[in-house]
């Protein structure tokens, strides 16, 4: 199956000038998940059991444990637990329990996870996998392992995802395993450290994917003033 020819064909892989989730980083590329389902049910499923296929082929060891929970973060894996839950069990002799977050905000509007309170008392101490479609910098897994070892009194032993964009790693993330079926380099610079050079050079901000239509609302489109603070925009 040639994945990549998939994400050209439905427009799941954009070029531009974006603004990502971590909302202090640009870069020249994106990954729109919302066109996932548009690969096709069929065609999703296969990508699915082949992540699962090749997470297991790289190390994924369910062999220890007689039943693990896969959590998919709300707004990050768009329900594609279970497909990659079915095919493990047929796999191998684990029972795979899926779960998924829920989103709140905190008195400023943040968004953060949390895990209903029916679903804890059902995987209580069950060992954990995160399910991701697109990682990026990482944040969302690394908040529901937070979430795994502070509600659940267990642990994530691996996560896994369609396509990591942003480097990420077992280190990064603080879990033993991680298995992303893709990995596409597409560079991402912290406005923190320095100018954007999209921003300097006056590229037009991509409004519809990511949060650039949110950064633009704030700061119109560049290029900026020189020393321009955006700090407000991800505090």
């Amino acid at each position: 199956m040639d994945i990549a020819k998939m994400l050209r064909e439905t427009k799941a892989v954009a070029e531009g000038h974006f603004v990502y989730k971590a909302r202090h980083n640009h870069g020249t590329g994106y990954v729109d998940k919302d066109m996932f389902p548009f690969i096709g049910a069929q065609n999703l499923v296969e990508i699915l059991e082949s992540e699962a296929e090749k997470a297991l082929r790289m190390g994924l060891d369910l062999s220890r444990h007689k039943k693990v929970c896969l959590m998919t973060p709300a707004y990050g894996a768009i329900k594609l637990g279970l497909p990659i839950a079915a095919y493990l069990e047929r796999r191998t002799s684990t029972k795979v329990f899926v779960i998924e977050t829920e989103i709140e905000k905190d008195a400023n509007g943040k968004k953060y996870h949390i895990i209903p309170e029916n679903q804890k008392k059902r995987v209580m101490g069950i060992p954990l996998i995160g399910k991701e479609d697109i990682v990026n910098n990482g944040t969302t897994l690394i908040e529901i392992r937070i979430l795994s070892e502070s509600e659940l009194e267990t642990h994530m032993i691996a996560a896994m995802a369609i396509i990591d964009r942003g480097g990420q790693t077992t280190r990064t993330l603080g879990i033993p395993g991680y298995y992303p079926y893709m990995r596409i380099d597409m560079t991402q610079h912290d406005i923190r450290t320095g100018p954007c050079p999209q921003c300097v050079a006056g590229i037009p901000i991509n409004t519809d994917l990511g949060k650039g239509k949110e950064f633009v609302a704030m700061f119109g489109q560049p290029p900026y003033d020189p020393g321009t603070d955006f700090s407000k925009f991800w505090v």
